[in-house]
């Protein structure tokens, strides 16, 4: 927020961001893709690394057609355990996309009480 408000990023800039959501209230979360996107469409390059499902669906959510967003997964195989990378425009076209697998898990541990 620090950086928004100094005019630190700018047009050109690049921001990476671990956990955006980490310690914010899940009320916060819309105010927070929203602000991200919009520093994208000011020319902004954002990066950011979240194991969260509601803040990855949320950008498909808020994105505008001219948004330019890309879906990026690292995962490590059953088999081999060498390390895949994906990359999807959707965060549902994700294959190998551990936190959806977890999410689906724990919605059915909710539904199934």
């Amino acid at each position: 927020w620090q950086l928004v408000k100094n005019g630190t990023l700018e047009k050109g800039s690049i921001l990476f961001w671990d956990e955006p959501e980490a310690n914010i209230n899940p009320a916060y979360i819309s105010i927070i893709v929203e602000m991200l996107l919009e520093l994208q469409r000011k020319g902004v390059q954002v990066f950011i690394s979240t194991h969260d499902y509601m803040i990855a669906n949320y950008f498909e959510v808020k994105k505008a057609a001219a948004d330019s967003i890309v879906f990026h997964s690292l995962s490590h195989s059953g088999s081999t355990g060498e390390l895949q990378y994906e990359k999807a425009y959707r965060f549902g076209d994700l294959k190998n996309n551990a936190i959806i697998t977890a999410f689906n898990k724990l919605l059915d541990e909710i539904y199934d009480m």
